[in-house]
């Protein structure tokens, strides 16, 4: 709808404005990196004063529009301290849940919040029964809320999404390991489908990875070691699970002896992008 009705030259912020103010109601569907996406540069989208979602969000508050946060793929609804002043307001809101389980029930309370809204109300129809007058109701309804919940959907998914451009490469990072010892560790993976190949360095010795899976922006792969006790050597293996974020992958490591996990950030090798 934007595509189409902007026309080049538009003020976007006045637009905005206009469109929001004409609205009788704003569903914000917020997924789990709603409050974490970030732009090309790095920066939370959240934190720009001129990121389109928050200005819309932030002027339907401004102007008392009824703003519903709908919650899909098992999101928290945010607190006031972790939203820019504008949308602070938001967390006051009550916020409809959307499951997978109980799809159905939950799009139901969400049609019933709409049905509220005096504008949105259907006028008395001067014949009909009500059962079917509730029944093209929710026909309606549905009719408006599921492009709405399938575009959440698709915009999750696209988040969720692994960026193999962004994985592929060479990472490092200073790992303090928790008997004591500390190293300079790289990593560098390459995408074959979902399967992540690759090499990485443990106690400074560079190993092939194992195991090595996707699984949108988190990643798995193992690293094989030996362990030696006086004359007796055995075999180990070290878990990687990590999750990317920009140029940065927040890695859990853990080996099978039983020792605590360890906790550390790769960066990218700027070299290699």
């Amino acid at each position: 709808m934007d595509v189409d009705d902007i026309k080049p030259g538009a003020n976007f912020v006045s637009l905005i404005d206009e469109k929001i103010g004409s609205c009788d109601a704003l569903i914000a569907v917020m997924g789990k990196e709603w409050l974490s996406s970030k732009d090309k540069a790095g920066n939370l989208r959240l934190g720009d004063a001129e990121d389109f979602v928050r200005l819309e969000i932030a002027t339907a508050l401004r102007r008392n529009v009824l703003v519903i946060p709908t919650l899909v793929a098992g999101t928290s609804m945010p607190n006031a301290q972790d939203l820019p002043t504008p949308l602070a307001e938001l967390a006051q809101r009550q916020a409809v849940v959307l499951t997978d389980k109980d799809f159905s029930r939950d799009v139901d309370q969400l049609i019933e919040a709409l049905e509220k809204v005096p504008e949105l109300k259907e006028k008395k129809p001067a014949t009909g029964d009500a059962a079917q007058k509730r029944g093209a109701m929710r026909t309606i309804a549905w009719v408006a809320v599921l492009p709405i919940v399938l575009l959440a959907a698709i915009v999750f998914w696209q988040w969720q999404k692994p960026d193999t451009a962004k994985l592929e490469g060479v990472w490092e990072a200073r790992v303090n390991y928790s008997w004591g010892g500390s190293f300079n560790e790289t990593f560098t993976f390459n995408v074959k489908r979902d399967q992540l190949i690759g090499t990485a360095s443990f106690l400074g010795d560079t190993r092939g990875i194992q195991e090595g899976k996707i699984d949108g922006k988190r990643i798995s792969f193992s690293v094989p070691f030996r362990s030696m006790s006086g004359s007796d050597i055995t075999e180990h293996k070290a878990q990687y699970t990590g999750t990317l974020s920009g140029n940065e992958i927040r890695f859990v490591m853990q080996d099978d002896r039983g020792y605590p996990p360890v906790e550390f950030v790769a960066k990218r090798n700027d070299r290699s992008a």
